[in-house]
């Protein structure tokens, strides 16, 4: 049953005046709106931990939310990848394929796109096949690459919102931070999301610029989050390397249609 409130617009919106732009534009009428985003699953790796994500996707059921989805969700390791994945890894990137998509279809009217991560581009590395692309189109949602941004209306309120599996070797808490805080350099949007770090962390900034229909500078508050991952630690690649334990989930931020604000919650 279709979602009639989350209509992702899948023609036209790929270009802005002056130069070409990826765009996703999803509106809903409802007073308010949470977007969840859901990545790094590591799906087929023994330790994924699969209820902690049904748990989630029941919750945005429930909710009502938007659904995110920033990548990484195979495991998808071969041969050629670095570690042990290849042995380790429980089910095969075909099966780990059939499997999620059995998983997700139910939830696919919530969906307003999902992003591909280093995980998926082993297989399109290897042998040319994107799973993610795959993925997206059995479930008939729209694959976002590794990058881009959202134009998000809830009510009259119009968000503006960057998202991207990221790149990142950082190890340290705010190092990790710093790769989504980077992004505001070059990109001006309400909200940051970026996985990839298997961390959950959230900061706000307030960034002036000058309005030029009221002549005024403005101050406008800034939203970045790293938004989590579904893995356990002990016995893992992060327990083998000591990396410090991270939190399982994920971020939840609630857009409101009344006001221009953004509430992110752990």
């Amino acid at each position: 049953m279709a979602n009639k409130n989350a209509t992702p617009d899948l023609v036209g919106m790929d270009k802005i005046v002056g130069r070409p732009v990826k765009l996703n534009k999803v509106q809903t009428n409802e007073k308010e709106k949470s977007l969840i985003p859901i990545g790094d699953l590591h799906y087929g790796s023994p330790f994924c931990s699969i209820d902690k994500v049904m748990k989630t996707l029941e919750y945005c059921r429930k909710s009502n939310a938007w659904i995110l989805l920033m990548g990484d969700l195979f495991e998808s390791a071969t041969r050629y990848s670095i570690g042990a994945g290849v042995y380790e890894q429980t089910k095969n990137p075909q099966k780990q394929l059939d499997e999620l998509t059995e998983i997700f279809e139910p939830y696919k009217d919530l969906i307003i796109g999902s992003h591909s991560g280093n995980h998926e581009f082993r297989c399109l590395k290897e042998v040319g096949i994107d799973l993610m692309k795959i993925f997206c189109k059995s479930l008939g949602i729209r694959y976002l690459g590794y990058s881009i941004n959202h134009i998000l209306m809830v009510e009259k309120q119009r968000y503006i919102v960057f998202s991207t599996h990221g790149s990142s070797g950082a190890t340290l808490r705010h190092t990790k931070i710093k790769k989504v805080l980077d992004i505001a350099n070059w990109n001006d949007s309400d909200l940051y999301l970026y996985a990839h770090t298997h961390s959950i962390d959230t900061k706000t900034d307030e960034h002036r610029s000058y309005d030029s229909k009221n002549k005024t500078m403005v101050t406008k508050k800034r939203y970045f989050a790293l938004t989590g991952s579904f893995l356990t630690y002990d016995g893992s690649y992060a327990d083998m390397k000591n990396y410090q334990p991270e939190k399982m989930g994920v971020i939840k931020a609630k857009l409101f249609g009344d006001i221009h604000d953004i509430h992110l919650s752990t």
